[in-house]
């Protein structure tokens, strides 16, 4: 496979823009909005749901970790199977959302708008791709279906192009794919955390050992498991930068000590 780039859609990063968009950056934030305004829990959906959106964001993980963006085209892994691994890794998530929901107007509304959304996003990066590379964007289009995979539309292993996961992706750790994964995954226990507000009451929050309590604490742990699996995600994958810092800190404490020394 000839040496190219791939469009990654790349981490949404939050503030600056208007949530009322007509894009895929808002989308989500308003699911979780209205869904946890709207929710009618079951713990039988509950259990389903969470276990799409883990799927998703595994899936979302996986993709990250073959991703070699601007170097090689990726074929393997995920890619084998759908051109857009990213934005089926997001539908199924989502889905599951909606499960955890429960409440069907709420996910007739949001499967139009994501499908308009994302059907105009596909297009348009495809387009860039094809003028980018011709014929070898060209021949993996027609052989690998374009979101959900298709038994008959699967690249052969053996004309896969591109390395296997590997922790140490750049995507990986520039991108903090393992933090937004865990983000993700609290998602279902922040509307567990609506639907026993709306039960309880918000005083419930403060009693020790509530439903409530509980489900605020499994939200916030997730959130700072993702931020701590970042950090050392990138400690194990640069060890020389991060002790280099340690000495700069180091030398600037000495000096700065030094210096608070010489003073009359």
């Amino acid at each position: 496979m000839a040496t190219t780039s791939r469009v990654d859609p790349g981490p949404l990063r939050p503030g600056g823009r208007s949530k009322l968009r007509l894009d895929r950056g808002p989308l989500r934030w308003w699911l979780i909005v209205v869904g946890a305004l709207a929710i009618h829990f079951s713990w039988e959906r509950f259990a389903v749901g969470t276990g799409l959106v883990v799927l998703g964001a595994a899936l979302h993980l996986g993709t990250k970790g073959v991703l070699r963006q601007n170097h090689r085209l990726a074929t393997t892994g995920p890619y084998r199977f759908t051109r857009n691994p990213f934005y089926l890794a997001n539908l199924i998530a989502e889905v599951g959302l909606l499960v955890v929901i429960g409440v069907w107007w709420v996910a007739a509304v949001y499967l139009v708008a994501w499908a308009w959304i994302y059907h105009r996003q596909i297009r348009g990066e495809e387009r860039t791709l094809e003028g980018l590379f011709g014929d070898g964007y060209r021949q993996y289009r027609q052989r690998v279906a374009p979101l959900v995979p298709l038994p008959w539309r699967v690249l052969p292993r053996d004309r896969a192009g591109g390395r296997a996961f590997y922790w140490r992706n750049p995507n990986v750790l520039r991108q903090r794919a393992v933090e937004r994964a865990l983000r993700l995954g609290s998602y279902p226990v922040l509307l567990l955390l609506a639907a026993v507000l709306w039960r309880d009451g918000w005083r419930s929050l403060f009693v020790i050992g509530s439903p409530a309590g509980w489900s605020a604490c499994g939200f916030v742990g997730l959130n700072l498991l993702g931020t701590l699996s970042t950090v050392l995600l990138r400690r194990a994958a640069c060890p020389e930068a991060a002790a280099a810092g340690l000495r700069r800190a180091s030398g600037n404490d000495g000096a700065a000590a030094a210096a608070t020394t010489a003073r009359p």
